[in-house]
């Protein structure tokens, strides 16, 4: 979120706060960030680091594709409006919820049931490649 990268500039790069960045939107927040790092960097690109991945199962996949096709037929709302996207939802895991008894615990714990095939192919695609998720 732009919080986040704004607080970044701040606390990591020293970005002097002042109250025009709290107006500014999140292109030039990005944009002076990515200008820190280069900065930082000296121009040097940005390490990158790359990790063998193993591949789920298409199986998993197929499902998991046919299952947010349906979705996306039936759900033509973005949730989050700050990203360019014809729907979007959030399914929170019930490990954040099912203690809780407030009104958001119970409105995520009525999504998820509402879309819990989703949510388990899902998690059975990163159960297959980090078991201990």
């Amino acid at each position: 979120p732009t919080p986040v990268l704004r607080s970044r500039l701040i606390d990591v790069f020293g970005v002097d706060f002042h109250e025009k960045l709290m107006n500014v939107g999140r292109a030039e927040i990005m944009e002076r960030l990515l200008t820190c790092y280069e900065t930082r960097l000296h121009g040097r690109p940005r390490d990158s680091v790359r990790v063998s991945g193993h591949p789920v199962p298409a199986e998993i996949c197929n499902e998991l594709l046919s299952e947010l096709e349906l979705w996306s037929q039936k759900h033509m709302v973005n949730n989050r409006p700050s990203i360019s996207a014809k729907s979007y939802m959030i399914l929170r895991s019930p490990a954040e919820f099912e203690l809780k008894d407030s009104k958001k615990a119970k409105q995520a714990a009525k999504k998820l049931k509402q879309y819990y095939r989703l949510w388990e192919l899902a998690t059975a695609a990163i159960k297959e490649v980090d078991q201990d998720f």
